[in-house]
Order: C-alpha cells, then structure tokens, then sequence
C-alpha cells in the first residue's frame, strides 16, 4: 500500500529534518515516516526503512502529523 500522500511547506520539510537530529527516538522515526511518505514512499518500504510495522507507519497519517 502506497503511504498516503503528503505535501510538505519548506518549513515543514525543515523542522522535520531538524527533529531527525535532535528529538527523542520515537519522535525522529515519525519525522522519517512523514519524510519517507512525502517523498512518494510506500507503506512496506518505509516499514523496512525504519523496522516498525506496516500497521505502524500508517498511523502517521498526514491529518495527524504534517506541520506548517
């Protein structure tokens, strides 16, 4: 399953890249989700990227998590 997609401000773009340097474990695995899925990523290729479930990467859906 394609991941939802997501479009992303610059700013956007960039506090996630700055959390993928700086935030807790489990907030830079969401902020690569979203990065991933923004860039057109599948769900099964996200999961392997960050060794969570398929189930799992989904629940970052773009209503959820996009910023900016």
């Amino acid at each position: 399953m394609k991941a939802q997609p997501i479009t992303l401000s610059e700013t956007a773009r960039l506090e996630l890249e700055h959390w993928m340097e700086t935030a807790s474990p489990d907030e830079q695995v969401r902020a690569r989700c979203i990065l991933l899925a923004a860039a057109g990523a599948r769900n099964n290729v996200i999961s392997e990227t960050v060794n969570l479930s398929e189930q799992a990467v989904g629940k970052y859906s773009p209503a959820e998590n996009c910023i900016g």
